[in-house]
């Protein structure tokens, strides 16, 4: 699956396996062939964002404690990141990608199954953000892919604090 199909949205449903392996192929290829415009950009975040959204919506029922109330944190996060990433978009003048049909397959099947694919889809989109930013032309867009990219670190510390690592 190359990058403007993955967030052109012509996949209408996702495995998160593809999708994980697509966001790093992506962020490879992001440094060979530019994106069209920070749209472009915003876009490619914006679908990270939509995977990791809905996997912590999906997860914190499968948690208890401790660990549901950061699942459920760190999912609020990135709600907050498609909210911001959406209406940047559209403060540009371009159109939300739109969000994908995900199945994650049995990476909520266990406790040990769901925080490890966390913190691999933590680690993996956060480099997927700094392949791309390089791309952004406007400083005010990077200033804030920056700050996103840091809450993504501090999500994968969190859920590495979780898994005893």
């Amino acid at each position: 699956m190359n990058r403007r199909a993955f967030i052109g949205g012509s996949a209408a449903f996702v495995p998160a396996v593809v999708a994980v392996q697509a966001t790093t192929s992506a962020a490879a290829a992001a440094q060979r062939s530019p994106f069209g415009s920070d749209v472009d950009v915003l876009n490619y975040a914006l679908v990270a964002e939509y995977f990791l959204s809905q996997f912590y919506r999906e997860a914190r029922v499968k948690l208890r404690g401790k660990e549901a109330r950061y699942i459920s944190a760190i999912g609020a996060d990135e709600d907050a990141h498609i909210a911001a990433l959406t209406q940047t978009v559209q403060t540009l003048g371009g159109s939300p990608a739109p969000v994908p049909a995900i199945d994650y397959k049995n990476a909520l099947s266990t406790r040990e199954n769901l925080l490890r694919f966390a913190l691999r889809f933590e680690n993996l989109f956060a480099r997927a953000y700094l392949g791309a930013a390089a791309f952004v032309q406007n400083p005010d867009i990077l200033q804030a892919a920056a700050g996103i990219f840091g809450v993504e670190e501090r999500h994968a510390a969190i859920v590495a604090n979780l898994l005893g690592r």
